[in-house]
């Protein structure tokens, strides 16, 4: 992976922590990332994609978020 590829993938998990207020650490965290390296191999390769990916599959079926 390209440090070009590792850091759309971190820009894409910091704006979609921030904005659907998931911690950043923890179950919610790893299964967000997890789901972003799977679409991302699928050839989910620019911002816009895997932003759609993540307001049209992830956060329809995510986890509950999980309390402090």
């Amino acid at each position: 992976m390209s440090v070009a590829e590792i850091e759309l993938l971190r820009c894409v998990f910091e704006a979609t922590c921030a904005e659907h207020q998931i911690p950043r650490e923890g179950s919610c965290a790893e299964h967000l990332a997890r789901f972003l390296m799977f679409e991302f191999n699928l050839s989910t390769s620019t911002e816009s994609s895997l932003v759609a990916a993540v307001d049209e599959v992830y956060l329809r079926r995510a986890p509950p978020h999980e309390e402090s």
